[in-house]
């Protein structure tokens, strides 16, 4: 195999690390934007957060914004970069953290130190373990158990499987699985449904009961809702079968929920529209966020032509970051604010009138108004929430396809919203099939196929008629 050199000329787009920052600050959601500019403070010297409201530096710095022939350049550039979307793939797959020359285990590390770590199950199951009057062995095969629980609360390894890998017998992993089984929350460590369903009932004091009968012997019937068959079984009334429904409706199907929903963070919001007279006003969502400004002591230092040569490097490599940062931010307002009010003047009658009055409309259709590329807008709505007058929702639920109807095209959220009140509206007892529910929504104008209905109430998270019927 003959090895030579070769030279081979290819065109790359390559990102300065400024622009790699400003691209990255458009797509953080207000959250993530509020942990980003904390760790900058900590990092640039140069940079201060305004802690006066009224402060007359805001003047200074939006008169620099303006003047400075950065941000148009800014502007330009994140479009030219726009347009070469496959480029942009290639770089976040292979690069590093925009601006911070991280990879991405250390921006994970970042994020970790950013906020406080919630407990996990597995931390709240280990804590009760280590409460137990233990053996050195059934404490190591305890946590192996409670290695092999996932965030739901279910035993995803046989015992078999710990029995083989620790080197230990049946019986003792059948014993510390037993003491497992009684920790909070309850139902955790279970096998199946079953059984998580059983420990349940257990904890509660219901051993023996109806419920406990039901789940034995009948849970498949329970979930198809085969309520006569379990009549006819067990020879109870029809009474006595639905306050054992009600019962067992109450359990938790997965108990390591509860523990993580304990955790869930509230959505924040980066966009708030408030009607006023017959318009809308739109206001960037700035609660918790750093209004920063270039520390004026540094802006000195920076002019100041005796000092040492290197500290006088850093300070003006320090002052660039800091400038950008804050230009980068300015960048980020504008463009939200300029997707935002592109969004209400389509959507003028969800906004007037309720969600049901969505239009059909494409991302491609707001960057051709607003004179940006498609993905840019792409980003910039990217995990990011408005709060409208009807509610608080992605700024992506406004973008969606068209369904035809008797009176014009409507978006595919309108028809959700339709199916999800015939839904609301149904015989509990006789509830609409998919072919009732599409027969119900083209007597109204929307002409779609059965299995497109389907598919929108599948997507809804909404069951079949079958499962829907009640006693």
């Amino acid at each position: 195999m003959e090895q030579r050199l070769e030279q081979k000329q290819t065109q790359r787009l390559s990102l300065s690390p400024q622009m790699q920052q400003a691209i990255y600050l458009l797509q953080l959601p207000l959250m993530e934007l509020r942990q980003f500019l904390q760790q900058q403070l900590i990092q640039n010297p140069l940079l201060e957060e305004i802690e006066d409201e009224s402060s007359s530096d805001d003047e200074e710095i939006l008169k620099e914004l303006r003047k400075d022939e950065i941000e148009p350049d800014l502007q330009e550039e994140m479009e030219r970069l726009a347009r070469f979307e496959q480029e942009w793939e290639e770089y976040f797959h292979s690069t590093t953290l925009p601006g911070q020359e991280q990879s991405d285990e250390e921006k994970e590390e970042y994020v970790k130190a950013s906020i406080t770590k919630p407990l996990s199950l597995q931390d709240h199951l280990l804590w009760q373990l280590h409460l137990m009057v233990l053996s050195p062995e059934e404490r190591k095969i305890g946590e192996t158990i409670i290695g092999n629980i996932d965030e739901d609360g279910y035993l995803q390894s046989s015992l078999g499987e710990i029995e083989s890998d620790l080197g230990v017998s049946h019986e003792k992993v059948e014993k510390v699985l037993s003491i497992i089984h009684r920790f909070a929350p309850p139902g955790v460590g279970a096998r199946s449904l079953k059984e998580c369903l059983l420990l349940q009932l257990r904890s509660l004091g219901k051993k023996g009961t109806l419920q406990e009968k039901i789940i034995e012997s009948h849970l498949e019937d329970l979930k198809r809702k085969r309520y006569k068959k379990i009549l006819r079984n067990l020879g109870i009334s029809t009474e006595e079968v639905n306050e054992a429904v009600k019962a067992i409706a109450c359990l938790e199907p997965k108990p390591g929920m509860r523990i993580s929903r304990e955790d869930a963070r509230p959505i924040v919001p980066d966009l708030i529209v408030k009607k006023v007279d017959d318009g809308y006003h739109i206001m960037i969502n700035d609660e918790g966020l750093q209004r920063l400004r270039v520390s004026p002591f540094y802006r000195q230092l920076k002019g100041d032509g005796n000092q040492d040569p290197g500290a006088r490097q850093y300070i003006l490599e320090k002052f660039r970051a800091a400038k950008w940062i804050i230009k980068s931010i300015e960048q980020r307002r504008r463009t939200l604010i300029k997707v935002a009010e592109c969004i209400v003047k389509k959507q003028k009658e969800f906004f007037d009138r309720g969600p049901k009055w969505l239009k059909p409309a494409t991302m491609r259709e707001i960057a051709t108004e607003i004179g940006m590329h498609e993905s840019t807008i792409s980003r910039v709505t990217m995990e990011k929430y408005i709060d409208t007058p009807h509610g608080i929702f992605k700024l992506r639920h406004f973008f969606s396809g068209e369904v035809a109807t008797d009176k014009g095209a409507i978006s595919s959220r309108g028809v959700k919203v339709a199916i999800q009140k015939l839904i609301a509206e149904e015989d509990k007892h006789c509830p609409l099939s998919d072919e009732e529910i599409t027969r119900k929504l083209q007597e109204r104008g929307m002409h779609i196929a059965r299995r497109t209905s389907a598919k929108y109430r599948r997507s809804l998270n909404i069951l079949p008629s079958n499962l829907r019927k009640e006693l």
